[in-house]
This record gives structure tokens, sequence and C-alpha cells, in this order.
């Protein structure tokens, strides 16, 4: 039951009246969403994709005019961040963008979809190939629910990469993902291809290189939000896992293009950020999962392979802006500063072009490593005891720089509960081991993934 439900049903029914028009006025906006012409999100994406800056198609200065301010970011993060927490659709309107953050009121709008997404996009020009003014990108949001995976898919590369953009939404939509957000502009999309302020040597325009861009900011909101919310959960449970509220793990997977040439071993070259020597792909990971996956759902026609397998394949996404934030490194000094810790949550796929068109291969793998009923992973705590295991967590949780929860204890576990809990839907162990800014479970990396709630 929605709150629209619930405040009728609470209210006595001579105030029924006056509530009509404003409950004709939630689905009349519902019911004239510019996007109901489409019939996926597939098809949505192509006509965005008519309205991207493709290559050489803006100058130098239409490119900083096009840039959100400083003020534009803060208002874009804080309406992510409001669209992520919603539990229906009514937040989802255009007056939410008049009356709540009027700095982007004519730049960017918000429209419902098949009555399970909320779209935040610029408005879509009349002309059929005109640009979008802002050229900012967008964003889908699905709402929360129990058959969905909180993955979230990303496409910075526009065109240079050939169809990513359609796989991110194509793969976003089968797998009934969290979110996920296009870049609206090629990286190649600015003539002379200066270089980017953030990592020289990249161009401006590049998304993964350059940290004042939209697409960086929803990305930047779809980790943090997601990670607050989680914080919360703990904090709700005074510093320890409340095995009711069944928490996942949402993880942040980039899709990219490579050449035919590139990696010659590898269809599908899948990263955590890190090179082959990290001792993250020295025991059992995400990205090798992901790798098999691929390989035996298209049947060996796509090579899956990791860092740990193809060691002459640079394309590690070492540099990439984003997955350093997910890694823990401070968005001020994100530019320069390379990762020193990894976890699994930042997933960077280059694919050939085969790759990239397998939509159907790619949607099981990933329903096959990210659902939530295929993490049985072996348990591996202390033993202690015949019928008892020892766990030792350490948990510091901080938001905007307070620290809220700084928790170590150590807690005896019984078997029966391990053996029940390891057949959980929902591990929240393994949400404990990925998450890295907001949460820092150092002990895990000595116990490994398991799957079981703390109680």
């Amino acid at each position: 039951m929605n709150l629209l439900q619930m405040t009728t049903l609470l209210l006595p029914y001579s105030s029924l009246p006056f509530l009509i028009p404003f409950i004709l006025l939630f689905r009349l906006s519902i019911a004239l969403s510019p996007l109901n012409g489409f019939n996926s999100i597939s098809d949505l994406n192509s006509e965005m994709e008519n309205h991207f800056a493709r290559e050489n198609s803006l100058s130098p200065d239409q490119f900083q005019s096009r840039l959100p301010t400083i003020n534009e970011l803060n208002a874009i993060r804080k309406l992510v961040s409001l669209l992520f927490m919603q539990k229906d659709l009514k937040v989802c309107s255009p007056s939410t963008i008049t009356e709540l953050f009027p700095i982007l009121n004519g730049t960017i709008t918000l429209s419902t979809f098949q009555g399970v997404y909320c779209v935040m996009h610029e408005p879509i020009p009349k002309g059929e190939k005109d640009l979008f003014p802002r050229t900012f990108g967008y964003i889908v949001i699905r709402l929360p629910s129990n058959d969905g995976i909180d993955i979230h898919h990303s496409a910075a590369h526009f065109e240079s990469d050939g169809e990513v953009t359609k796989q991110c939404a194509t793969l976003f939509e089968m797998t009934k993902s969290r979110s996920m957000v296009n870049n609206g502009m090629s990286r190649y999309s600015v003539q002379g291809r200066p270089d980017s302020t953030c990592q020289p040597g990249n161009t401006v325009a590049d998304a993964v290189h350059n940290i004042n861009m939209a697409f960086h900011a929803m990305l930047q909101v779809s980790l943090f939000t997601t990670d607050s919310l989680f914080c919360i959960n703990v904090i709700s449970s005074l510093g320890v896992f409340d095995s009711t509220k069944s928490a996942r793990a949402n993880y942040y997977i980039q899709w990219h293009g490579m050449a035919q040439t590139s990696c010659p071993v590898s269809d599908a070259f899948i990263s955590l950020g890190a090179n082959g020597k990290n001792e993250i792909y020295q025991r059992a990971n995400v990205a090798d999962k992901l790798a098999r996956a691929i390989t035996q759902s298209s049947n060996g026609k796509i090579v899956g392979r990791t860092p740990f397998d193809d060691s002459q394949c640079n394309l590690v996404a070492g540099t990439n802006v984003f997955g350093r934030i997910v890694h823990g490194i401070n968005e001020k000094e994100v530019c320069d500063t390379p990762a020193m810790f990894f976890n699994e949550r930042f997933i960077h796929i280059e694919q050939k072009m085969d790759a990239r068109s397998s939509f159907s291969q790619w949607t099981n793998a990933l329903n096959s490593v990210f659902r939530p009923s295929q993490f049985h992973d072996e348990l591996k705590l202390r033993r202690k005891g015949e019928q008892k295991w020892e766990w030792n967590e350490s948990i510091h949780c901080s938001h905007n720089g307070d620290v809220i929860i700084d928790h170590t204890s150590s807690i005896d576990i019984p078997f029966h509960f391990l053996f029940l809990s390891s057949s959980l839907s929902h591990p929240s162990s393994f949400i404990l081991y990925s998450i890295s800014d907001l949460i820092n479970l150092s002990s895990l990396s000595s116990y490994g993934r398991s799957s079981f709630d703390i109680v």
C-alpha cells in the first residue's frame, strides 16, 4: 500500500472530494509521460542517442557551456539521491523539479516509464536530430523489488566504443537491475580533442577521466545513496546486522568496447580496477565468476578473461575516476591518486564486437552470478569447538566525514545457525566485504566471503 492509498483510507469520506483532484493529477502525470510511446528501455535509448553529441560535433566553447555548474551538480546529486529513495513513482514528476530543484527547471525533467521506472533526462528536442542543449546523458532508476538485482549499469563512451549505450540499456532492462546511466556525448565530440584537466592524455569529453560532468555526478550518487541506506540499516540494528532486513550488495558495471585487435586472447576482458598481480584476483572473485559465466553462456564463442588470466591486456581501468571512488579514494584526490585497496563492487568490462551484441548471453551470465540465490560461497570462519565458529567483526561507518559507528567485537555463532543461514537469499556478509567507503570490514579479507547474517 502506498502513501496515497493510506491517506485515502485514513481520511473521512467527507474529505474524499477534496482529494480527487490530487489523485487524478498524480495519475494524469503518469499517463502523460512523454516516454509512453516507447516499447522498451532499448527503444527509449535509441531516441536519446539521436540527440547525443557525436564525434566533432562541438566546439571547445560549446562543450564548456554545456558542462553543469557547481550548483547544478549539487542539485543533480540531491535529486538523484531522492529518486533512489522513492518507494513509488509519485516523486517522479516534473513538479519535483519545479518545486524542489528550480535551478534545474527547463534543463532536466522526470518521466515515468512502464510503471516501474523513473527517468531523469533533458526534455527531448522537437527536431529529429537536434542535440540535447546540455548533452548530460540520462539515468533510469527502477523501483526496488524482490525480483530485481542491485546492479548499476553505465556506459561512458557513446559512439566511440560501438553500441555500448544500447547494450547498457538492454541489459539493465533484461536483468531487472536497479539503475543505469548513459553518457550524452562521444569522448571525441569536442573538435581538436583538447586534453582532460583531470587526467591529461585523455580527451576533455571523456567521462571516465573527468569529474565535472553530469555522468560522473549521477554515478557517484548511485554509489553513495545505496551505501548511505545500508549505513542506516546498520545504525538501526545498533551496529550489527538485523537478519530480517536481508540487505544486498550493490555492484557497478561499466560497459566498454575495445578494438578487435586489442587483447588477442580475450573477447570480454573483465577487471576490478586492479592489475593481474593484485591479490584480489588470487581468490574467488566476481570478475572471475562473470568471465566463466559469459564463456559458458555463449558456449565458448565469447571467451571471458580477467587480468589474472590475460596479463598482456592492460585495459584494467586503474585510472577510471568512478572506480577509484568505489575503492575509497576521496573525490578531491581521485584524478591523481590511484586506489591502494580494492573490492569487487566496481566491474569494468571491455568487449569486442560480438560480445557487445550478445544480449541474451550476457543476461544469462549476469543472472547466474548476481541473482541473490546464487551467492552460496564456502564458509571460511575460524572453528571454535565442536558446534561453534568464531566471527571477528570490525565495523566503521561514517557519513560526510562524521563517524557514526566504530564497533569491534568477536561473536560465537552456533553451527545450526550457520547451516540455516547459508541458504539465505540475501547474504549480508557479502555486502560487508564489499563496501569500501562507508563500511570497512577488514576482518573479512582474512576470513573470506560467506553466506550468512550476523545477529
